[in-house]
């Protein structure tokens, strides 16, 4: 049974709400394991075509894994030249770096940039949420402030495609 957009981005809302109204003793959120699991159904279900959960990393990196920009624009580079660019989306992850990320559709282009460029990729699985339209990475460490901000582009998403 494929997850829709619409009721991830729902159960996001829903998630947010609650880890601004009552964080742990910490000032973390906690998930709900129902949301998790959503969250992981819809993140590796390749059906999915709004989706772009996977994403490259730098396996041998003592830096979380983050790739130098220079790399990942040249691969956005070698995207567009094979017209597969509509599947990949750079974002800022905080002031950390850039992430790229893909959709299950261009596996096999980034599986070629992997061997290339000397990469891994994984899914972002239950740590967050990376659509065409929304991006949310960090669903553990993700300070509240972010969270408020993510909220408020998920109201708006979810109304949008409501209407």
């Amino acid at each position: 049974m494929s997850v829709k957009k619409v009721d991830v981005i729902r159960q996001f809302v829903e998630f947010a709400e609650s880890a601004l109204k009552a964080p742990n003793e910490n000032g973390e959120n906690t998930p709900s394991i129902q949301f998790l699991k959503a969250l992981r159904a819809f993140n590796e279900d390749p059906a999915q075509t709004d989706s772009q959960p996977l994403f490259f990393i730098n396996r041998v990196a003592d830096d979380h894994g983050y790739i130098g920009e220079e790399i990942l624009n040249q691969i956005l580079l070698e995207a567009s030249a094979l017209g597969e660019s509509k599947g990949l989306r750079k974002e800022r992850h905080r002031n950390e770096g850039f992430i790229l990320y893909f959709s299950h559709d261009v596996k096999g282009f980034a599986t070629d940039m992997c061997e290339k460029h000397g990469l891994g990729y994984a899914n972002i699985g239950s740590e967050g949420l990376s659509l065409k339209d929304f991006c949310f990475h960090g669903l553990h460490t993700a300070p509240l402030a972010e969270i408020q901000v993510s909220l408020e582009e998920a109201k708006v998403l979810l109304q949008s495609i409501q209407h």
